[in-house]
Parts: structure tokens; C-alpha cells; sequence
């Protein structure tokens, strides 16, 4: 009886070639299942999309014969297609005939269940057939690429298109093979199936690799050690900059000043020193105190791209963030006037303040502090979780600022016939300021008694809803 491995390659001429090929792509795919070889017959479990097709290959009458329990021919006939291509490959795991003075190789199949004492599961050999397509494209090409270790564990990461150095020769059998991939998983702490595990002696295959992964990185390494002394040639070690910082407030403007090492005096930080400063602090090449840098780390976050000579926070733009620093008690030594100063931080708030105009019918309103002195002007509105407002030397806090503009240099000017309205009279309210006489002589107050009755209405009869009917009145 003709042996079937050796009767495959003829067989499959008997198909058309691009029926092969698809019947390949489900051998890839692994849709072939429960394959059982027998001396005179070979039985296979074909999935074809959402249907399961039963196959069998038997020795009759002399020559190899298929049928299976589909009835529709191009099905059937992909069927068989796919079922001795699945043979053919497990065929291959199988051992090879060896010479009469020779010991055959063992399966690794066979290996495997001997471990296991059990034969293998249809899950764990289709994961073998895996291992085994891999293996063969290893011995076309002595390559074994990210992407071919993707197909043999979903969590191994694609970084480069180069192929891997797992060997130093390419593997000759499927169980040197795994010896590498199974090396590789543990390195990346990547779990191998739980058939495999007790497979392979890792601290051996890592001992066997040792000398030709050291002789590996003796390129690498004779490379970094002649830049390392190239790099200390050409740019000797700097010592790290001792820096202090500062920051100088008016009400239009804010401006960094640092000194450095021995310096007395403060000068003003231009952004493309800015920039230098933060490439510095970053590799931490700075040694401040710590307000002082937490003053640097804050400008840097606030600074924008462009180099010019001075680094300067317009307060119309960044009125809030100089509020934020105002606020951080560490800071308040480093936020300093023009005479270089700290700020006044005033405690008791400022309030509105109304002054009717009734030639022009309008309301002026003002900050005035607690005591009715009015705030020094002009004033920077800062805001944020506390409205503040910033004089030449202290700082306030304040009411709400509700206009537009940022900078108070003159009371704000409402007029009367804007406020004469019930929004307008609860927006005075909200302010704690009483009415204009324009405004309160023309309101008048009358009590009103509130009468409330409430009757049920019948159900209708096309509804299952009670309903119920208020009336309110207020009579004056």
C-alpha cells in the first residue's frame, strides 16, 4: 500500500491551483481540526466559514480516494483540498525515515505527550501547527521576524521590521526551535502555553547562548565607550548653575529676573535665556531655592515661543496666572513692586460704591475700601477662585468685577434707565448698593393678599389621569 505522504503531492495536481491556494489559507488559519491518520485512511474536520464539513481519505481498489458529508462539489472539493494539506503538514512533525545505523528522532509531538502523559488537545496541536508553519518559514529563510512572534503569542510587541537575533545558527529541528521562541517569551515575561512550559530547560538554552549574545554587544559597546570619550573631549562636564529668581509687577506688566553664582544685583531674563533655563532645569544642571525655582518652573509653563529681549506677562493676558502666584504664601518675598518691594496684602475687601449723576441720569460706581477711602487707581482685576486687584504696591480683594476690561483707571458709568428694570434692581441688589432716587422714587410698595383655591376635575372616562386645578389670585 502506497504510503499517503508520499501520494499528497500527486493528489493535490488533481485540484484546480487556486482552490490550493484558498485550501492553504484555511490550513493557515487553522480551520482544519481532529485530524486522525491511520495505515489505510486519514479522517479531518474542515470549518468552512460557519459549517462544519467531515472528510476522509482511504486506500480503495488500489489508490487514494476523498469523500465527505457536504453535497454541494465546490465545497466538497475545498474540503478535501484543505484536509491533505493539514495531513501533509502533520505529517512533516511526524519523525523522518532514518538510516539502519542511526537512532531516529523523537516527535516533538511525541515528546510532548509523553510529558504530559496524555495526547495533545485539538487547541494545543493547533497551536503546534502554528509553531511548526513558523518553523518553516525559518528554515526557507534563517529569519524569524516580530510579526511571525505575533502569530505565536498576541501580547509580543511589533518594534522593528528588522529581523530578531534569538540564534546564532538557525534552528534544524522543531524542538531547538522552540527552545528559542520559548527563551524569548520568558525574556519578555510573556507566559508560553501551559502544554509547553516544562518543555524546555531555559537556564540551559540561556547558557548555551551566553558567549555568542556577549560577542554580540562587543560592536555595541566599543561604539559607546569611543562617544562617551569623544563627548568628554569635546564638551567638558559643566558644574551646575546656582540661580536665584524674581519677579517684577506693575499693573500692566510682569517681568523675570534672575541673578546667578556671585552676582548682587538682579537683570532682566530675555526668552531665549528663558529657554536655556528650562533645557537646564530639566536635566537638573540648576541649583535654587526651592520658591525660586517653583517662580522659574511657573514662567516656563506661562512663556510662550517667541524670542524676544524681555520676558514679559502682559496682566491683560496672564491676570489670572499672576492672581495663582499671589496666592501661594512662599512666593509673596518673590513678587515684588517696582521699588522692589513685596506687596500689601490688604485684608479687609473693597466694596461698590454708588454715586447718582441726575443731570446726566447716570450711576457711577467705584472701589472704595472698607473705611470709604477710594482705592488707589488704576487697579489690574486679577482673576480666579478670589478676585484680587492689583495697585502699584499692595493687593486687594474684592467683589466680582463684572465689565469687560482688566485695568480700573475711572468708576464705571451705568446709565439710570439701564438699571430701571427688574434686572436692573436685582443686579443693584446683588451689588449691596440702594437704589438711585431716580429709580426708588418711581417704585411703590403695596401689600397684597394671596387668595389660593384648588378643585379636583372628573376623570375622563378615556383616560386613567386625575387632574387638579389652582387658581391664584393676589388682591391689592
Amino acid at each position: 500500500m502506497p504510503d499517503l505522504s508520499a501520494s499528497i503531492p500527486a493528489l493535490l495536481l488533481d485540484f484546480d491551483p487556486r482552490m490550493r491556494q484558498e485550501a492553504e489559507r484555511l490550513a493557515d488559519d487553522d480551520a482544519i481540526r481532529a485530524i486522525d491518520i491511520f495505515d489505510d485512511e486519514a479522517l479531518a474536520e474542515v470549518g468552512l466559514d460557519e459549517r462544519r464539513v467531515n472528510t476522509r481519505w482511504a486506500y480503495e481498489n488500489e489508490v487514494w480516494q476523498g469523500e465527505s458529508d457536504c453535497d454541494e462539489e465546490p465545497l466538497h472539493l475545498l474540503a478535501l483540498c484543505a484536509a491533505l494539506i493539514a495531513i501533509k503538514r502533520k505529517l512533516a512533525r511526524q519523525p523522518l525515515a532514518s538510516k539502519a545505523d542511526e537512532v531516529p528522532e523523537e516527535a516533538f509531538q511525541s515528546v510532548i505527550e509523553r510529558r504530559l502523559a496524555r495526547q495533545l488537545t485539538m487547541d494545543e496541536e493547533s497551536y503546534l501547527g502554528k509553531l511548526e508553519k513558523r518553523f518553516q518559514r525559518v528554515q526557507q529563510s534563517g529569519q524569524i521576524y516580530d510579526q511571525d512572534m505575533v502569530r505565536l503569542h498576541a501580547r509580543w510587541a511589533i518594534q522593528s521590521v528588522d529581523p530578531l537575533a534569538l540564534w546564532p545558527e538557525p534552528p534544524t529541528t522543531l524542538r531547538e526551535f522552540w527552545e528559542y521562541v520559548a527563551l524569548a517569551l520568558h525574556e519578555r515575561s510573556l507566559p508560553a502555553p501551559s502544554f509547553l512550559r516544562n518543555i524546555v530547560d531555559l537556564d540551559a538554552v540561556r547558557a548555551r547562548l551566553a558567549v555568542w549574545r556577549q560577542e554580540r554587544t562587543m560592536p555595541l559597546w566599543r561604539e559607546r565607550i569611543r562617544r562617551l570619550l569623544r563627548g568628554l573631549e569635546e564638551s567638558p562636564k559643566r558644574p551646575r548653575r546656582s540661580c536665584d529668581f524674581r519677579l517684577i509687577v506693575t499693573t500692566a506688566e510682569a517681568r523675570l529676573q534672575m541673578r546667578e553664582g556671585a552676582d548682587t544685583s538682579f537683570r532682566n531674563v530675555s526668552m531665549t535665556e528663558l529657554t536655556q533655563l528650562e533645557s537646564d532645569q530639566e536635566r537638573g544642571a540648576l541649583q535654587a531655592p526651592a520658591a525660586a525655582e517653583l517662580l522659574l518652573l511657573a514662567c516656563i509653563g506661562q512663556a510662550g515661543t517667541g524670542a524676544s529681549e524681555v520676558c514679559r506677562f502682559d496682566l491683560e493676558t496672564y491676570g489670572s496666572w499672576l492672581g495663582a502666584l499671589l496666592q501661594q504664601n512662599a512666593l509673596q518675598a518673590r513678587l515684588l513692586t517696582l521699588d522692589e518691594m513685596p506687596f500689601r496684602h490688604v485684608e479687609e475687601p473693597l466694596v461698590w460704591k454708588s454715586v447718582e449723576d441726575a443731570e446726566t441720569s447716570q450711576l457711577h460706581l467705584s472701589l472704595v475700601q472698607v473705611d470709604g477711602t477710594a482705592a488707589p487707581l488704576p487697579l489690574r482685576v486679577l482673576h480666579g477662585a478670589v478676585t484680587q486687584y492689583l495697585s502699584a504696591d499692595a493687593v486687594f480683594f474684592g467683589p466680582l468685577w463684572f465689565p469687560e476690561e482688566t485695568k480700573i483707571d475711572a468708576p464705571i458709568i451705568i446709565p439710570l434707565n439701564a438699571l430701571a428694570t427688574q434686572d436692573g434692581i436685582a443686579f443693584l441688589d446683588k451689588l449691596a448698593l440702594p437704589l438711585p432716587e431716580h429709580i426708588a422714587s418711581r417704585i411703590r410698595h403695596e401689600p397684597l393678599q394671596v387668595n389660593v383655591r384648588a378643585q379636583c376635575i372628573a376623570r375622563s372616562p378615556m383616560s386613567s389621569s386625575e387632574n387638579a386645578v389652582f387658581h391664584v389670585e393676589a388682591i391689592g
